[in-house]
C-alpha cells in the first residue's frame, strides 16, 4: 500500500471510531433519561413506563411510592401507627449514609 492510501485508511477508520464514540454516548445519554422517566412513572403511579404494575414485597401500604412520601419524595406524612414517610430526595439519601459511615 502507499503512504497516502494508508494514511486515507487510518483516517476513515479514526473517524468511524469518533462517530461510534458519539452514537454510544448519546445512547448512554438516551438510556438515562430513560431510565430517570421510569423510575419516575413508577413513583409517581406505581406503574412502569410500559404500564406494568410494580409490586413491592411486603406489599405497601398504598399503590404508588408518592402516596405516603409527597409528590416531591421529601416524605413527612404520618401514617398509621405512629410512623412518618421517610425523605426520598438524594440530599437526605446521601446525607444520613454519610452520618452512618462515620
Amino acid at each position: 500500500m502507499r503512504r497516502g492510501a494508508i494514511s486515507g485508511t487510518l483516517l476513515v477508520v479514526a473517524v468511524t471510531l469518533a462517530l461510534a464514540g458519539c452514537a454510544a454516548k448519546s445512547a448512554t445519554a438516551s438510556s438515562a433519561a430513560a431510565s430517570i422517566a421510569n423510575g419516575r412513572a413508577i413513583f409517581q403511579t406505581g406503574k412502569d413506563a410500559g404500564g406494568v404494575q410494580i409490586t413491592a414485597s411486603p406489599p405497601a401500604m398504598l399503590h404508588r411510592c408518592a402516596a405516603c412520601h409527597k409528590a416531591d419524595g421529601s416524605g413527612g406524612i404520618h401514617l398509621r401507627g405512629g410512623a412518618v414517610s421517610a425523605d426520598l430526595r438524594h440530599a437526605a439519601l446521601v446525607t444520613k449514609h454519610a452520618v452512618e459511615i462515620v
